[in-house]
């Protein structure tokens, strides 16, 4: 049967489908169960990707190294760890928006934070972080190395967020 199925399958006849899922769709259920349980919709998903893989991939499988069953078996199971991975984001994403304040009341002043910092260390900040200038132009014009620009900006974002801590609580 597995001869049968393969053979139409690489032939691209819709009867290999078939023939498949007669022989081993209730194992592709219950490997997909297992992962995505009580989700309908994404089980029949999961399903017909794992259907789709298998169409699209049947040249890749070698009875030498494995049967056919087994073959499916694989494809399926990390057909469904994918779907349950991309659920698992898309529930994460849920939970953050659901977090985020959906209107912001105030908005907030950089020019007052940044007024308490040094001139020199201001300036470098708002070239690299407002205006997009290159740390290696702005040690170009500050006639320094990039390092130490890079030095001031880590200095400017700590005093920074500790002003921005001070004023929050």
């Amino acid at each position: 049967m597995d001869d049968k199925i393969i053979a139409f399958i690489k032939q691209r006849q819709e009867q290999g489908i078939s023939l498949l899922l007669g022989q081993y769709g209730g194992l592709m259920k219950l490997i997909i169960r297992k992962y995505i349980a009580g989700r309908p919709q994404e089980i029949e998903e999961c399903m017909a990707d794992t259907i789709i893989a298998i169409w699209y991939h049947i040249d890749d499988f070698d009875a030498s190294k494995n049967s056919l069953k087994n073959w499916v078996a694989a494809i399926t199971k990390f057909k469904a760890i994918d779907v349950l991975r991309k659920l698992e984001r898309q529930q994460q994403t849920t939970e953050l928006s659901e977090q985020l304040p959906t209107t912001t009341k105030e908005v907030f002043d950089w020019e007052s934070l940044l007024t308490e910092l040094p001139l020199q260390e201001r300036q470098i900040f708002q070239q690299y972080y407002f205006e997009g200038k290159a740390t290696k132009e702005i040690a170009t014009q500050h006639d320094a190395k990039e390092s130490w620009v890079h030095n001031k900006l880590s200095r400017s974002r700590k005093k920074l967020k500790t002003l921005f801590i001070r004023d929050e609580v």
